[in-house]
């Protein structure tokens, strides 16, 4: 991923997580998730909407994978 602006980045990140999630590898698409969530609370911050759909997928993983607790 060289040559991308972060938030091109944190675009084909959460591109690749839904992709992984879609095809039920769940902890490959929680850690990109994560990733791309990282660069856009950075870039755009912690209120965003690409933060807050990253927030969503995740909260959907942990209760896919029986972690309701830790669903944010």
């Amino acid at each position: 991923m060289e040559n991308l602006t972060a938030i091109e980045q944190a675009r084909q990140l959460f591109a690749r997580s839904w992709a992984a999630y879609s095809q039920g590898e769940l902890a490959e698409a929680e850690k990109l998730t994560l990733e791309a969530k990282a660069i856009w609370e950075k870039e755009m911050g912690p209120e965003s909407l690409p933060v807050s759909t990253c927030l969503n997928n995740l909260g959907r993983i942990c209760e896919e994978t029986d972690r309701p607790e830790e669903g944010i």
